[in-house]
């Protein structure tokens, strides 16, 4: 039986379960003639007050509602204003542990429309290469100013991780990983599914699956498994559909003309944000380790 109230504490390693995948709903929009279907069960969150943002029918170009994260003391940051993004979907839900253990993680899934502004070169994101220098630049804006002062200047994130070109779509879409480093308070262990709809516009499924064990990130397998979570992040991705509209289709026709090979690249490595050689990463890492352990 696994519920959401808590009277006592689980021993060993619990599988807390989520919504079941078979009642999922089915979401459909279009975006200037493109559609995009996909399922995912009904918003059924750890806190209540936790609101869902769902997305209309349908949008014309001028209809979608773009802004920027970009703030002044990113100038100090050295984080540029080239994005604008648009929240287009919000979910959350909770897994439960057995027997009254209560609840014992939260998956969250963001879906965003991302639009690239203020950038000299013009290509179109329907091409491979261009798609993925994107992605790249797009992780460097969200993490590549994540250093840790006190580990000299160690960055705290590490993306892209495992990733993974997937083929079920009509086009190129991948899959990838952005973990953070076992000494940061932040933790953040998102799966993230790229694809583009436009010329200069991407869309991002970005999953935040969340364990509430305050231990650090080398023992949580050991109290709460992610399996279940993992599971229902498989089951809304490979329930995506995309059918472009006639002008997107000639926008990606027009992107992939001479191309060979029109797929993305098979492997791509994690981005060095900071400036330590590996000698000295693994020293900071393994002194930081230590110091869990201790802790513990």
């Amino acid at each position: 039986m696994n519920v959401p109230f808590k009277l006592r504490e689980p021993k060993g390693l619990t599988i807390p379960r989520g919504p079941s995948f078979q009642r999922a709903q089915a979401v459909c929009s279009s975006i200037a003639g493109t559609e995009i279907q996909f399922r995912v069960p009904k918003h059924s969150p750890r806190h209540s007050n936790n609101k869902e943002v769902f997305p209309g029918k349908r949008y014309a170009l001028d209809e979608l509602r773009f802004s920027s994260r970009f703030k002044e003391e990113d100038v100090l940051r050295g984080v540029k204003d080239d994005w604008e993004e648009m929240l287009f979907l919000y979910r959350a839900w909770a897994f439960n542990g057995p027997w009254f253990t209560g609840t014992l993680a939260e998956l969250r899934l963001s879906l965003w429309l991302i639009r690239s502004v203020n950038s000299e070169q013009k290509f179109s994101l329907f091409h491979p290469r261009a798609m993925e220098m994107t992605i790249g630049d797009y992780l460097t804006s969200l993490y590549g100013h994540r250093l840790n002062k006190s580990r000299n200047y160690i960055q705290e994130y590490i993306a892209p991780i495992d990733w993974q070109p997937l083929n079920h779509l009509p086009i190129n879409t991948v899959s990838l990983w952005v973990k953070s480093q076992d000494f940061t308070p932040y933790r953040r262990n998102n799966r993230m599914i790229f694809f583009p709809v436009a010329d200069d516009m991407l869309v991002l499924f970005s999953f935040d699956p969340s364990r509430l064990k305050n231990v650090p990130d080398s023992e949580m397998d050991n109290c709460v498994s992610a399996e279940s979570m993992y599971d229902l992040m498989d089951q809304i991705i490979s329930s995506i559909k995309v059918e472009l509209s006639p002008e997107a289709k000639e926008q990606q026709k027009k992107a992939l003309e001479g191309l060979v090979d029109t797929s993305l690249v098979k492997e791509f490595p994690p981005i060095k944000w900071d400036k330590l050689d590996e000698k000295t990463t693994e020293a900071i890492l393994l002194e930081s380790k230590q110091k869990n352990i201790q802790q513990m």
